[in-house]
């Protein structure tokens, strides 16, 4: 009995054996585990960041449609009047101040009130590059990032320029200038021959104060008593928007538009297009800066590339040139930084007058694209073509 034990044992032993030999993988088998793993892997992480970037890019045109909206509501409050740039100071260039671009005159309308509150507009020290809500100590307001204003495909909102009291708190929605005539040649310090002006209204088409810089007059002087002239821009807004004179407490509309204004429709132009600012130093400024934001036009094509970034006009140029390439390609260059650009893959989305967001892919026509920068010129882009 104790030996049939033994026996039965012994063979219990030698079977469990075996099954344990049986089951272990061999390096060959763990080896195309690895590699099917491997596969699977690579197939799923396209498709994984497609996904989040097509979250990001929900995230991005909702931002689009809260301005839209946003514009809307300070028109009802404002005789249907779009949000305008401002500047102010005494009547003379020395004393013209930039108040803010037409976000600031937003804030209210984003949810942003009480930052708005707290800026003093009658301040003659008050301006857009030492702009601070009332209080020592308190961020100044070109720091304060919006996160309403940044598209989350590109980066946190904070140009990093170094020094803290110097960094921009920027915006990826840009107002939209129309095609704005790209004058001046460009940067003299990053040159580029790139000319997009065949596309812009002809003078007298649409509106008869249209000429190739979109003055009604010409430019003010201090001797004359006017720091800025009366504009009419070819799309929605312009950096002479209105001035607030702090001497005589005056308010002068310069280019003051209306939903009127847009005689092509609210939903055939274009109110806000997406900017980056590593491509654009109009963009590097802050939100709350209002120069050059009327720049960004639509004759420059959809994500033309001029993403070279420098720390001057001469250090950008010599990156480029250092790379084969001019200073088109330059983000300082005065012609082709000015353009809407995406961080999205082959398309950049727009905000229509109507509040609208729409997605046009950088193959877009070009002459289309224009049409709709321009609220009225009698040419009537439909987005919908694009």
């Amino acid at each position: 009995m104790y030996l049939f034990n033994l026996r039965q044992s012994a063979d219990t032993q030698s079977a469990f054996s075996k099954n344990n030999e049986r089951s272990a993988f061999t390096l060959i088998e763990l080896l195309v585990v690895i590699a099917i793993i491997g596969v699977l892997v690579g197939l799923l992480l396209p498709a994984v960041q497609q996904a989040r970037e097509a979250a990001r890019r929900n995230a991005c045109t909702n931002n689009m449609k809260q301005i839209g909206l946003a514009v809307h509501n300070y028109a009802d409050a404002n005789q249907e009047e779009l949000p305008m740039c401002t500047w102010y100071g005494g009547r003379n260039a020395a004393g013209k101040k930039d108040l803010g671009s037409p976000f600031v005159a937003l804030l209210p309308f984003m949810e942003q009130l009480a930052l708005y509150s707290n800026l003093d507009v009658t301040s003659s020290s008050t301006h857009v590059h030492a702009q601070r809500p009332n209080g020592a100590g308190t961020p100044r307001v070109r720091n304060t990032v919006l996160p309403g204003l940044v598209c989350p495909s590109d980066g946190n909102g904070i140009v990093p320029t170094g020094a803290t009291s110097a960094n921009h708190a920027y915006s990826n929605y840009r107002h939209n200038g129309g095609p704005i005539q790209l004058g001046g040649g460009s940067n003299p310090q990053c040159p580029c021959g790139t000319n997009y002006n065949s596309f812009r209204p002809r003078a007298g088409v649409g509106n008869p104060n249209w000429n190739s810089t979109f003055y009604e007059s010409a430019p003010g002087t201090p001797a004359s008593g006017r720091p800025m002239s009366k504009a009419s821009p070819a799309g929605c807004f312009h950096r002479n928007g209105k001035y607030i004179d702090l001497t005589s407490g005056d308010t002068v509309k310069l280019a003051a538009i209306k939903f009127k204004d847009i005689t092509d429709g609210l939903s055939s132009t274009i109110l806000y297009g997406e900017a980056r600012w590593e491509c654009s130093g109009q963009a590097r400024q802050s939100w709350a800066h209002s120069n050059g934001f009327d720049r960004t036009n639509t004759l420059v094509p959809i994500n033309y590339d001029s993403c070279i970034y420098g720390s001057s006009n001469a250090d950008a140029l010599a990156k480029a040139q250092a790379q084969g390439k001019t200073g088109c390609e330059a983000s300082n260059n005065w012609k082709t930084e000015r353009g809407f650009k995406s961080q999205h893959p082959g398309i950049v989305n727009v905000t229509m007058v109507d509040g609208s967001v729409h997605t046009i892919a950088e193959t877009a026509d070009h002459f289309v694209f224009n049409r709709l920068g321009c609220r009225g010129d009698k040419l009537v882009g439909d987005v919908g073509t694009l």
